[in-house]
């Protein structure tokens, strides 16, 4: 919106020496923000009014005239192209420093002294265009600005001669939309008032008394929508152009002014808030008007020539026979104002402001009027709005007059909003020290009625405030505030007491298991939706019947809550395999289980409980050209489990998931309860998913790692003496597995044996059938002593007569 510092002058005496930058800081400091300060008549500066005292052709240019006029303080010889120029012609006439914009089009250019075909120019006369004032002086292509009618004095700068010497405050309309009562001048000039300190001018707008003549009719038929509608008749109108002093007003709000009637309604918006709008009577069927909702599949056009297509939603200002206006939004083409209007039908209302504002969204419809609307606007102002239009018309039409009485369908009684404050509390939450009287002198300012019971104040809200946007307490607390100003309260931080906020376990351990996977182990985190297609989880052997159903699904493919991580991370390996050959992938998230119950409460007040859920890790990984990601996973799964420092057994699972491959599965037990499963994504599976490679996968339960995790460092002194190391390889059914071997080697060893390490297994021809290799490490210490090679040579015997007697394996 645009706030013109003269028409606020009309209702405020701005202190001197307080400058517009100074208002524009006031108002952001406190209300509303001030986005811009422009000087109306910029390109004015160094522009001064002058008059033609003589023409002659200039001798090298047809097209081309060099003319000496009279600035009132000298006279000076300038070249011009101007068609329309002639002897005693006063013109706009810039000097060598002004700033021009070149035929209307150009970057705003510093002019200066030029020699224009051999002749020297001391400044320009100007088009309108170039200096800015085409909407105030008018001229045509080729013309320069003739101002010889306007009776100004020679010499005398421009913009004071024609009274564009207005300041403009850009003001963001987005920081008014919780104050309708700041969207015209009065209402600014009514908050300044509050803030200066200074008198505000009364606005008294007279009576509007009836008269003879036609009678309006007004039925009101949504009075929801529609809770008050004045209208009133007015004859004997005769359109002209505005009054000087209205079109300047106008042109600096960013209006252009049309004709005497349309100008008052708008300026009554601007000085006011409260849209109004004009009828020709003549286009009104029977001087009736009716307020309705229009039907589905009507049509209006509006007066920006647009059909609308309307709904039963959207409220219609009709006649005895059609629609003639858009309620609060546009009025419409077939009722406009014309150049031989002679009578004219006022409308000043008060609409719902939802419903302007869904109508305005609906037709994709924006105007000057819903943007006050759909704010929510005192219905009381409809009432000054339209006694201050007539008296500008009488004003302007001295021989109009009232037709009938006028109509004020009212359905609407204020009853003023009362707020009980406490100036404890109010100090309190401010961390102020404001006295009873500084804070009756803020609000009074703000024109709040104040009721006194010894320290409670009871605040009456004025009924320009009172439409939602001052409610509670905290609202008054909030006018105190600004208007005491922000910067004059103390900024002190909170005394809070300091503590150590109670740890999560579950994420933090979850967070280092993310740490240890994305950084030394090379995967990438992904995140997949809680959802699966439950017409595709039957490819990797789940049942449908075994997940839990949603009721309204995103879509098919989303239909089915997730009771394993696999699917998802299945899918986006095959995504993957579009662009990478090699990549590793895990997602930690939950999982649901149907038919057990969980630990959350579904409806508050009932006893009914959310499916149970927790917590899985799963992973997958492909290498170009490894057809064995089991030892990869495997690996991986052991990386993270020492880090975590877990101890560890693996042992053959009894039962297999059908998406993995039954010869390459091996499960992880953790404190004697089984961890998760490492496996091979099942050929048949990865067939029917469009999988080529191989694929390595894991699956862990997250929540029992958190719950066996340890973070207690325990400190192990290094032994003094040295180990002994010695190799084994043995030759073995293929049936043991290395968890087997590998338990019997502690327990014949005991505590000689510190460490065992496989690492080689071997398959070959140089194997009998069905038997394997299998080379390992074996570390012998003690933390009191050098063991002797006698020592190690008779453990080593014990654990290959144990090895050969549990499991006929030999040593190779």
């Amino acid at each position: 919106m645009l706030i013109s510092l003269n028409w606020l002058k009309k209702f405020i005496d701005i202190p001197k020496g307080f400058t517009p930058q100074d208002l524009a800081a006031k108002l952001t400091m406190s209300t509303v923000e001030v986005e811009g300060i422009k000087k109306q008549g910029e390109l004015l500066d160094n522009v001064v009014v002058a008059k033609i005292l003589e023409i002659k052709a200039h001798p090298n240019a047809d097209k081309l005239k060099i003319v000496t006029v009279d600035t009132g303080s000298d006279k000076l010889e300038v070249v011009c192209g101007g068609i329309n120029l002639r002897n005693e012609m006063v013109v706009a006439f810039a000097r060598v420093g002004a700033f021009v914009r070149w035929h209307g089009e150009a970057e705003v250019t510093e002019l200066k002294p030029a020699k224009i075909r051999g002749v020297e120019s001391a400044g320009m006369i100007c088009a309108s265009e170039e200096i800015g004032i085409d909407g105030a002086v008018p001229c045509g292509e080729a013309e320069v600005a003739d101002l010889t009618n306007l009776n100004l004095e020679i010499g005398q700068p421009l913009a004071e001669a024609l009274g564009l010497d207005d300041v403009i405050l850009e003001v963001d309309n987005k920081s008014m939309s919780n104050r309708p009562d700041l969207w015209g001048h009065y209402g600014i000039a009514r908050e300044l008032s509050a803030l200066l300190k200074i008198d505000l001018q009364e606005y008294k707008t007279p009576e509007i008394k009836g008269g003879r003549g036609k009678k309006l009719k007004v039925e009101i038929k949504d009075k929801d929508k529609c809770p008050r509608y004045i209208g009133v008749i007015i004859e004997g109108i005769k359109i002209a152009p505005s009054p000087a002093w209205m079109a300047k007003l106008l042109e600096a709000a960013g209006v252009r002014p049309i004709n005497n009637i349309v100008d008052i309604t708008n300026y009554v918006m601007l000085e006011l808030g409260q849209p109004m709008h004009a009828f020709d009577l003549r286009k009104v069927s029977g001087a009736t008007i009716v307020v309705e909702t229009a039907e589905r599949g009507e049509k209006f056009v509006t007066l920006d020539g647009v059909e609308r297509d309307l709904d039963e939603d959207m409220l219609l200002i009709k006649d005895a026979k059609k629609g003639v206006a858009l309620a609060g939004i546009m009025g419409g083409e077939n009722s406009e104002i014309k150049d031989d209007t002679t009578a004219v039908l006022f409308e000043a209302a008060n609409f719902k402001a939802s419903n302007i504002r869904q109508t305005s969204m609906k037709l994709g419809l924006r105007s000057e009027s819903s943007a006050r609307f759909e704010k929510g606007l005192d219905p009381l102002l409809a009432e000054t709005a339209m006694q201050r239009a007539v008296e500008l018309v009488k004003e302007f039409i001295p021989e109009a007059k009232i037709s009938g009485k006028v109509v004020d369908e009212n359905n609407y009684e204020f009853k003023a909003p009362e707020i009980d404050l406490d100036l404890g509390w109010l100090n309190n939450r401010l961390g102020t020290a404001l006295t009873k009287e500084d804070v009756l002198d803020i609000l009074q300012r703000l024109n709040f009625e104040i009721k006194e019971k010894k320290d409670q104040l009871t605040i009456v809200v004025p009924s320009w405030r009172a439409t939602g946007d001052v409610s509670i307490t905290e609202d008054l607390l909030e006018e105190v505030a600004r208007i005491y100003g922000y910067d004059n309260i103390k900024s002190d931080d909170p005394v809070l007491p300091m503590s150590l906020p109670q740890e999560n376990r579950e994420r933090t351990v979850e967070r280092k298991i993310k740490d240890i996977l994305v950084g030394p182990l090379a995967f990438t985190e992904s995140y997949n939706y809680s959802f699966v297609d439950k017409n595709k989880v039957g490819n990797l052997g789940l049942l449908a019947a075994d997940h839990i159903e949603l009721a309204n699904s995103l879509s098919e493919e989303q239909g089915l809550l997730r009771n394993s991580l696999i699917p998802n991370l299945v899918k986006n390996v095959a995504d993957n395999l579009r662009f990478y050959d090699s990549f590793k992938l895990f997602e930690l998230d939950s999982v649901f289980i149907k038919n057990l119950e969980g630990q959350y409460i579904k409806i508050i007040g009932q006893e009914e409980k959310l499916p149970f859920q927790e917590k899985y890790l799963s992973g997958v990984a492909v290498e170009a050209g490894n057809d064995q990601p089991f030892y990869i996973v495997k690996g991986v799964v052991e990386s993270l489990l020492d880090q975590l420092r877990l101890d560890y057994f693996w042992q053959v699972p009894k039962n297999i998931p059908a998406w993995c491959e039954k010869t390459r599965a091996m499960q992880v037990v953790v404190r004697g309860k089984v961890l998760g499963l490492v496996g091979e994504l099942a050929r048949t599976v990865a067939d029917k998913v469009d999988i080529k490679p191989a694929v390595g996968i894991f699956e862990l339960n997250a929540e029992m790692i958190a719950n066996v995790y340890d973070d207690n460092k325990v400190y192990e002194e290094i032994s003094k003496y040295p180990s002994v190391l010695r190799d084994l390889a043995i030759v073995l059914p293929d049936g043991t597995t290395w968890e087997d071997v590998k338990k019997a080697v502690k327990k014949v060893g005991g505590e000689l044996v510190s460490d065992i390490e496989l690492f080689d297994v071997y398959q070959g021809d140089k194997i009998e059938a069905g038997h394997k290799s299998l080379a390992f490490h074996l570390v012998f210490s003690l933390p009191d002593r050098t063991l002797t090679a006698e020592e190690v040579g008779q453990v080593e015997k014990k654990v290959v007569t144990e090895l050969g007697n549990k499991f006929k394996a030999r040593v190779r």
